[in-house]
């Protein structure tokens, strides 16, 4: 996340950029965000001490709101992930797959594997190191 004020209004706005390989990218962007400023030599235009809280204050509430929309963001792709991934196991034990896609979802190993759908959530969209190998 990043404080972005390229935007054509005067204030900046919070904005998080999401990019994966296997899904749609998608930016989100936070009302737009107060800007004080604390160094002034006129003391008349100098930010007080509540309009930098305030301002801070907007920051905090922008950021945790993003966050909420991006978790809900990520948690839907991971649902529809699922979905596929549970799609093509049926269409494997169907014998329904189509050429090759049998040997991507089975792996060399060739044996069935649980998912463990807690840790799966944890670790959505990130990378994951099997240290059994």
């Amino acid at each position: 996340m990043a404080a972005d004020s390229s935007s054509s209004s005067s204030q900046p706005r919070l904005t998080a950029t999401y990019t994966s390989p296997t899904n749609e990218a998608f930016t989100l962007p936070s009302e737009p965000i107060p800007v004080v400023t604390s160094a002034s030599s006129d003391p008349a235009t100098a930010a007080t001490a509540q309009q930098k809280q305030a301002a801070l204050s907007a920051l905090r509430t922008a950021a945790v709101q993003m966050q909420q929309d991006i978790n809900a963001l990520l948690t839907a792709r991971m649902d529809e992930d699922n979905q596929r991934a549970a799609a093509a196991a049926a269409a494997l034990s169907n014998g329904t797959a189509p050429a090759g896609e049998a040997d991507k979802k089975t792996g060399a190993k060739n044996k069935a594997q649980t998912v463990d759908e807690d840790a799966e959530e944890d670790n959505y969209g990130e990378e994951v190191v099997d240290e059994d190998e």
